[in-house]
């Protein structure tokens, strides 16, 4: 398995790049550049083990990535702005998703970006910066100061832990080699 992320390379608005993570390093190498492709405004990214597919987020756009010819299609619109991270459930396939602006935790439907709001005051006074469940299906929220279980049915908080140590963290993955999650923090 590979760790892949995606880098805004001249933020604000692209182009963005998709890049693969050295598990060790945490070096990034560019895999696919998005040029000329009106995806410039990529929030977030999950790995359909299911379908073998990527997912992410272009403003409100749910978009569908091939992930050896990085050939997207535009799913549809989820109503909602800024989609800031995604994850899928390993049980279910079904997608999840929390706005950064919103304080939301949504359930999107992959056939159309339909999208329900599972908890909308999910960590009040706190950013959502991105989610992941681990192995068994239990779903994790990293927070701007806490990494939170939720209840992925009814989004009700089971558990948190405060940060300590670590600022500006933007990304949370499982990693099945080390058992446990692995985040990224912004260099800013």
């Amino acid at each position: 398995p590979i760790l892949i992320g995606m880098n805004d390379v001249d933020q604000p608005g692209g182009p963005d790049e998709l890049v693969r993570v050295d598990r060790s390093s945490g070096v990034a190498s560019r895999l696919h550049l998005f040029t000329a492709s009106g995806l410039n405004y990529l929030e977030s990214l999950a790995y359909d083990q299911r379908e073998n597919l990527l997912w992410t987020t272009n403003g409100g756009a749910l978009v569908r990535i091939q992930p050896v010819s990085y050939a997207w299609v535009v799913v549809g619109n989820t109503g909602l702005g800024d989609v800031d991270g995604l994850a899928i459930q390993p049980q279910s396939g079904a997608l999840y998703g929390v706005t950064y602006g919103g304080n939301d935790l949504l359930r999107i439907d992959k056939r159309d970006a339909g999208t329900v709001i599972v908890n909308g005051a999910v960590e009040i006074g706190a950013r959502l910066e991105d989610l992941a469940f681990d192995p068994t299906g239990r779903l994790f929220i990293l927070t701007s100061r806490a990494l939170v279980e939720v209840d992925p049915q009814t989004g009700t908080r089971l558990g948190r832990v405060f940060l300590q140590g670590a600022t500006s963290l933007e990304g949370l993955v499982w990693d099945d080699n080390r058992g446990t999650f692995l985040s990224a923090a912004d260099r800013d």
